[in-house]
């Protein structure tokens, strides 16, 4: 009797791909946005603009995620060195080490392997989740604070005719006027500008200041300076 070739079980997929790898990819994408999203919304906040205001296109919110990233690597990557070598050793003494309740562990993780991937799994999406909030909500407010306090640059209107009419006397237009506004952001619809009040320390006090929300359509033309900087010649 002959035994044609043996069909094995398709394996389950997801996206077109093994659900395995697919629900990663799913759980990675998601994680970029969330930082990004987390990122964003405490930034803004600082500035107490709501961040549901702005609509924000997805792929900046993506790209945002790189600020809380380079934060990190900047401000801790000496810890994040020691935890890799830590865990490298860890990983060798255990796997050469014959103490009884290593072999034990090691037996029950052989007949548990399925449920244990799946634990460790959970334990380092909420690691990464939880890590990536906080990380990026202080990340946003040490580059908030920085913008507040020297990084923004100057910017001047010029506002329509009808419009500067009404606002001659406008606290607005007299800075204006100073050039003493600085440019924070731009949507469809409004100009994100402020102005803050000069302080003997600014590194160890962070100013008073105000934020003002004007209409596109009050401006006839918007100048912002650009501050110069040394050439870097490669």
């Amino acid at each position: 009797m002959t035994l044609g070739p043996q069909s094995t079980p398709a394996e389950a997929s997801l996206f077109g791909a093994p659900w395995k790898q697919a629900a990663a990819g799913v759980v990675l994408v998601a994680w970029f946005y969330f930082v990004g999203w987390v990122y964003s919304y405490f930034y803004f906040r600082f500035f107490h603009i709501d961040i549901f205001e702005i609509d924000m296109p997805v792929q900046y919110i993506v790209i945002e995620t790189i600020s809380p990233i380079r934060f990190v690597w900047l401000n801790y990557w000496p810890y994040l060195v020691g935890v890799v070598i830590i865990l490298a050793i860890a990983s060798i003494i255990l796997a050469r080490c014959n103490a009884k309740w290593i072999v034990v562990c090691r037996g029950f993780g052989v007949r548990h392997k399925e449920l244990l991937g799946l634990f460790l799994a959970a334990i380092i999406v909420c690691t990464f989740y939880f890590g990536g909030f906080a990380i990026s909500e202080q990340a946003a407010g040490r580059r908030a604070q920085e913008i507040w306090t020297s990084d923004a640059p100057e910017i001047q209107f010029t506002f329509s005719k009808d419009k500067k009419d009404s606002m001659v006397q406008t606290a607005l237009s007299k800075l204006n006027d100073e050039h003493s506004l600085r440019y924070l952001l731009t949507t469809k619809d409004f100009y994100y500008v402020f102005v803050t009040a000069t302080v003997p320390d600014p590194k160890s006090y962070m100013p008073d200041g105000l934020v003002f929300k004007i209409r596109t359509d009050a401006v006839d033309y918007a100048s912002i300076r650009r501050r110069g900087g040394a050439i870097h010649v490669q």
